[in-house]
């Protein structure tokens, strides 16, 4: 059977593909006019997902986010070749 996972965290959790995640999801926030208010989506699922569609429903025409995708970004850091 297919699943996918996805929890909106805040934005600067890290989240690892192979690691449970141990931030709490985000319920709701609040933020003053003409400030920036940040979330992420993260996701996970038992296949491999080439294309997601994302739709946010903001429930005010007002609000017009703006959708950032990252991917899945490494961990692991360049290292040069020690010569011999």
């Amino acid at each position: 059977m297919n699943f996918i996972e996805v929890r909106c965290v805040n934005s600067l959790a890290k989240v690892f593909p192979d690691i449970n995640l141990k931030e709490p999801p985000y319920q709701n926030g609040s933020v003053l006019r003409n400030e920036v208010f940040s979330i992420q989506a993260a996701y996970r699922t038992n296949r491999l997902v080439k294309r997601l569609h994302v739709e946010v429903i903001t429930g005010s025409q007002a609000l017009k986010p703006l959708i950032h995708r990252t991917g899945l970004v490494s961990c692991i850091p360049g290292y040069k070749e020690l010569s011999h």
